[in-house]
C-alpha cells in the first residue's frame, strides 16, 4: 500500500472513529442538506429500532480507492448507527436491509467491500451498532435516496427513507 493511500486510510478511519464518539444527536455533516427533512443526520425509528444516517462520502474521499467502479459510477460509503429505541423485540441488523434508490427508480443493493467498520449481520440488543455500508451508484444522479427495509414479522412492509441528495453535493461536504 502506498504511503499516500495509507495516509488517506488513516485520515478516513480517524474521521470515522471521532464521529463514532459523538453523541447520537451530534451530526458531522455540513450544511448542504440541513434544510431538507429526513436527510443526512436524521434518525428514523421503525418497530422500536432507530437508524441514524450519520454521513455519506465518496469511497475515494474516504480512502477506499482500491475499488474501481463501472464507467459513469462511483462508490458511496454510508455511515449508520442502529440502536434499540424502545423496542422489546429483536432486530437482526443486516447490511442487505439497506438500498439506494436512484432518481430513475432503480434500487441498488448494498455491497460488501471488506472495509474496516463495515456493518456485518448480527442482532441489535442493548449496545448501538455503528458502521458503514457501500453502494455503487450513478455518478451524476441528482436525487438519491437511502432505503432501510428491515425484516420484522409484525410489520413486513416496514421501511424508512432518507434523501442523500446529489452525489457531487455530498462529496463536496467532505473536501
Amino acid at each position: 500500500m502506498s504511503r499516500r493511500r495509507s495516509c488517506a486510510c488513516i485520515i478516513a478511519l480517524t474521521m470515522f472513529a471521532s464521529s463514532s464518539l459523538t453523541s447520537l444527536d451530534a451530526t458531522p455533516v455540513a450544511s448542504a442538506m440541513a434544510g431538507r427533512a429526513l436527510g443526512v443526520g436524521h434518525t428514523q425509528t421503525v418497530n422500536g429500532f432507530a437508524v441514524k444516517l450519520r454521513w455519506v462520502m465518496e469511497a475515494r474521499q474516504a480512502g477506499v480507492a482500491d475499488y474501481v467502479p463501472a464507467r459513469g459510477n462511483i462508490f458511496l460509503i454510508v455511515a449508520l448507527r442502529i440502536q434499540r429505541a424502545g423496542g422489546h423485540g429483536s432486530y437482526y441488523a443486516d447490511p442487505q436491509d439497506f438500498h439506494v434508490q436512484t432518481s430513475r427508480g432503480d434500487v441498488i443493493d448494498s455491497e460488501q467491500f471488506g472495509m474496516t467498520h463495515e456493518i456485518h449481520a448480527h442482532h441489535v440488543y442493548n449496545a448501538p451498532v455503528d458502521g458503514v455500508v457501500g453502494f455503487e451508484v450513478p455518478a451524476g444522479d441528482r436525487n438519491l435516496q437511502l432505503l432501510w427495509q428491515p425484516t420484522f414479522s409484525a410489520n413486513p412492509d416496514a421501511q424508512a427513507t432518507w434523501s442523500i441528495g446529489p452525489v457531487r453535493q455530498i462529496v463536496s461536504n467532505y473536501l
